[in-house]
């Protein structure tokens, strides 16, 4: 092993310590290999000199200016630190992405095109943004590999807008590649549809190979798509678009001695997203924002991609994109040969492989992935196929053409019929048996498929109404710390004067109605309210024309108290509870007006010295949240109910697609009566069981439609809690829950 191999050997070594908590020296790193040492402390150093370029926001150049020693060095040695400098000059806008806007412009010292990426000036005062921005800069520089753009610097412009250059890409897209096979493909011959196949293939194997590069440095892409797949004019496969990478770090299989793993000094301290990406393209357990993601999450979009790269088509399409994630959970595709016949079938069976349903179903590396391909490509075995006896057949000859050009034609036909008797013999003896054991065994792997993608549409739709809620928690919390909000509440006693009433009720309802505006399409709120200390309503901000009077007092609500359901207002003043010291989320309840089911979610206003001087909140229709709605539509095979199980009632339901809006009884009737729309108490036991805790689904027992009355039996059906988390105190009391249920698979032979 050469010392630079065993200089980064030693220094996963201490990382890895560092990481785990472990207190280590490097002597003791270094023990085995003293003379290794000061080449450590050196290459430590120079990491930690970048680190701290790139956590100033400054262009991470690894040497730091020090002009005040230039005195003392002698005129001949060379110079300890260097800063460069260059011009970027005619910039013209080239692609623009979610995150950033990329423009073409010239390296005016170097007379180069360049490629410059800006983050977008509306996600500029973004920190977390901002520090993926600057994220992905980094793991595309220190993503060594010929398949990764490489990064010449990164730097700020004078109104600290970061952006950073790199190789300006001479070709075109994969994607625009496929598309213009496909569209000219009939009027192809079979030997050039052949080559342009195989040329594109070719592309493919580069970009899994440039992908089980990063996957050994730790670094899962989580957005990989024809899209991002760029070719050059030389032949070259580049894998562009880093934003979303996340750094996962690495298990064994992954460790290559010559590599690090790769940790980004800029990572946010949010925790990502797990269900980002491009729909058509991510895995399922993206789909499901499962916090699994893995190489085998990067395998499955090549299979993807893949499969695009066969057939022309997307694997997985719908109305939108909860109904893509919902086919991708269940495994919902086409094969490929569905969509052309011709295609081989080894081909075919890699990218079945490639997007298994399960993790550990699919390839275990990109590595192995590209090197099925290779193999197909050089009429070799491809180890996820299982050939026939008729392809063994066929791919020996196609290997041995000179040999069988010396068989004679009745030969051949003497052997091939006695092939096609001996097999027509067995076949028939045995089909019987081999029919009955099949069907069994395709029973048994269709019903763990339902339940395997049962759960994953339970835990999908858990997640779309938890970022759903947690939209709102967060926007009322953001708006409590509001200087101009806690300076007016702080001075509440004074809001009866008649004197200041009138103008700080509209200073307060413009910040309602500024608020509410700002994300009015992604909160699904219907009204915005603050009250005083005291639990007097003093602004709101609402679509209703026949909103709550101001000044009324409003203490004995839950969301005010924090408690389960509203008081006695005749209750003697000494008696009434105070204001909420945390976010809350209240039971359902029925508004008046349109009838419709409602909670309200609030949270506290503290002034500096912490102490709560009012309560700002939000109302919105519970059993109207656009993922449920669209996850369990009327017609569509499965059924998605939202439950509750707080409140005044033992169960009720917020959602069920059998359910009307509009006109209902509880539509009617204003009375919380009309909501005894209960569960079965038997489930309702399995769900209080149910850890809240936990993101894996429970399979219910026994479970009973409570809509589908006359098919309220014989129903497969999952349930998983809704979590709600508050940036300010952490997890909710919600008392939600997600159930999925489909009719079950029945046996076909008897």
């Amino acid at each position: 092993m050469t010392d630079n191999a065993q200089l980064n050997e030693l220094l996963d070594r201490w990382e890895e310590a560092l990481e785990n908590g472990e207190s280590i020296s490097l002597e003791e790193v270094c023990k085995d290999y003293p003379e290794l040492l000061t080449s450590m402390k050196q290459k430590i150093a120079a990491l930690e000199a970048f680190e701290r370029c790139v956590a100033s926001n400054k262009s991470p150049s690894p040497f730091a200016n020090s002009s005040d020693n230039e005195s003392s060095r002698d005129a001949n040695s060379m110079p300890q630190s260097l800063e460069y400098q260059s011009n970027l000059i005619d910039l013209i806008q080239h692609d623009r992405g979610g995150l950033g806007v990329v423009y073409r412009a010239v390296d005016e010292k170097l007379n180069r095109n360049v490629a410059i990426k800006f983050i977008q000036p509306r996600h500029a005062r973004n920190q977390n943004l901002t520090e993926r921005f600057l994220q992905e800069a980094e793991i595309t520089g220190r993503l060594d590999h010929p398949g990764v753009v490489p990064v010449y610097a990164l730097g700020q412009t004078d109104s600290g807008q970061p952006f950073y250059s790199m190789r300006f890409i001479r070709g075109e897209s994969l994607d625009s590649q496929l598309k213009r096979y496909h569209e000219t493909k009939a009027e192809l011959d079979s030997a050039d549809q052949r080559l342009r196949m195989r040329q594109m293939l070719g592309n493919l194997v580069s970009v899994c190979r440039t992908i089980a590069y990063a996957h050994t440095r730790g670094i899962v892409h989580r957005d990989i798509k024809p899209q991002n797949i760029m070719l050059g004019k030389y032949g070259e496969a580049l894998v562009v678009d880093w934003g979303l990478a996340l750094p996962i770090g690495r298990g064994s299989k992954f460790r290559v001695t010559d590599e690090q793993t790769l940790r980004p000094v800029l990572t946010s301290e949010l925790y990502p997203d797990m269900g980002e990406g491009t729909p058509v393209y991510m895995s399922p357990e993206q789909a499901a924002g499962q916090d699994t993601i893995s190489p085998a999450s990067d395998i499955y979009s090549l299979g993807v991609t893949l499969y695009k790269l066969l057939t022309g088509e997307l694997a997985f399409d719908g109305a939108n994109p909860i109904d893509i994630r919902s086919k991708i959970i269940s495994g919902e595709f086409q094969p490929p040969t569905i969509h052309d016949t011709s295609l081989p079938r080894p081909l075919e069976s890699i990218c079945l492989k490639a997007m298994a349903l399960a993790p550990h179903d699919r390839y275990e590396t990109a590595t192995e992935l590209a090197d099925d391909l290779d193999s197909w490509l050089a009429e070799n075995p491809v180890q996820a196929h299982t050939y026939s006896r008729r392809e063994r057949v066929l791919r020996w000859c196609r290997r041995h053409l000179g040999l069988i050009a010396g068989l004679t034609a009745g030969l051949v036909l003497l052997s091939a019929g006695l092939m096609i008797a001996s097999g027509l013999v067995m076949r028939l003896t045995k089909q019987k048996i081999r029919l009955q054991g099949n069907a069994i065994q395709a029973l048994q792997m269709a019903q763990a498929n339902q339940l395997d993608g049962m759960n994953m549409t339970c835990r999908v739709a858990a997640k779309s109404v938890r970022l759903t809620m947690e939209a709102s928690v967060w926007a009322i919390e953001d708006l409590a710390k509001s200087k101009d909000l806690i300076d007016l509440l702080s001075e509440g006693d004074s809001m009866i004067d008649p004197d200041v009433a009138e103008s700080r009720q509209s200073q307060l309802e413009s910040l309602l109605v500024d608020a509410r505006c700002s994300d009015a399409e992604n909160l699904q709120a219907i009204s915005w309210f603050a009250l005083d200390r005291n639990g007097q309503l003093v602004a709101r901000s609402s679509d209703s024309i026949s909103a709550i009077k101001v000044n009324r007092p409003l203490w004995m609500r839950p969301y005010f108290h924090g408690g389960e359901s509203s008081l006695d207002p005749n209750l003697p003043r000494e008696q009434r509870p105070g204001p909420i010291t945390h976010t809350n989320i209240t039971p359902m309840f029925i508004g008046k007006g349109k009838g419709w089911k409602l909670c309200s979610i609030s949270t506290p206003v503290r002034d500096a010295n912490k102490n709560v001087v009012g309560v700002v909140g939000l109302t919105m229709r519970a059993g109207r949240l656009d993922a449920v709605e669209q996850l369990g539509a009327s017609g569509m095979k499965r059924i998605v109910t939202m439950v509750e199980t707080r409140g005044q009632h033992s169960a009720r339901l917020i959602h069920h697609p059998g359910m009307t809006t509009e006109d209902s009884a509880a539509r009617e009737n204003s009375s919380d009566e009309t909501l005894k729309e209960m569960i079965d108490d038997h489930v309702l036991a399995q769900l209080k069981a149910i850890d809240i805790e936990s993101t894996d689904p429970i399979l219910l027992e026994d479970y009973v439609d409570p809509i589908e009355s006359e098919s309220s039996t014989g129903w497969v059906a999952v349930a998983a809690p809704v979590q709600v988390r508050s940036r300010e105190y952490g997890p909710l009391k919600l008392g939600w829950y997600l159930i999925v249920q489909d009719q079950p698979y029945n046996v076909p032979f008897q």
